[in-house]
């Protein structure tokens, strides 16, 4: 059955999410509610896209351990090891780190200022492992080379260490976030 207007004309069918949209944005609250949870995603996303830098570091140095053992250097392999656990420290603590914005039933809100706190720490984040990335190609170019793979090593973990720090800091500002909700 094709629906009609009053004057008979076929009428237009409305797209249902458009509709929906429109719907919930004529419920008070709801559209500053679906805004923040506009907000909590792009937050995922962001720590999901470093996390996946974080894997491209981690292949660099994979492919340097490569290198190493098939040149049988197996002084350095140990020290790689320990960079790509750094690797995947730092990883899986942006993976699994608590969203930037609580959703509507959460217990603990968080509100606009403190998000841009954490979206501060999230920047200076994203920075680090970009840098990390363009250390991780450089280091890589130099495979084989003794001298340059512990210069290397040296300045991944030194890189590492620091944007572990950052890491933390942004735990301790969503904890301190917790602290002042309770």
């Amino acid at each position: 059955m094709v629906d009609r207007d009053q004057d008979g004309n076929i009428k237009k069918k409305r797209d249902p999410v458009k509709w929906f949209d429109e719907l919930m944005n004529k419920v008070p609250g709801l559209a500053t509610y679906r805004g923040r949870e506009k907000l909590r995603d792009q937050d995922k996303l962001l720590r999901d896209h470093t996390v996946a830098r974080l894997g491209e570091v981690k292949t660099a140095v994979n492919r340097i351990k490569q290198a190493q053992a098939a040149a049988a250097k197996l002084d350095g392999l140990m020290a790689l090891d320990n960079l790509t656990s750094v690797i995947d420290r730092i990883a899986n603590k942006q993976r699994n780190a608590a969203y930037g914005f609580s959703g509507l039933f959460d217990a603990n809100k968080v509100e606009e200022d403190e998000l841009g706190m954490l979206y501060e720490e999230d920047a200076k984040i994203l920075k680090m492992v970009e840098d990390l990335v363009q250390k991780a190609d450089q280091f890589s170019a130099f495979a084989g080379d003794d001298q340059a793979t512990k210069a290397g090593v040296a300045g991944m973990n030194a890189s590492l260490e620091e944007l572990e720090k950052v890491v933390n800091g942004r735990r301790d500002v969503i904890r301190k976030i917790d602290g002042q909700a309770l």
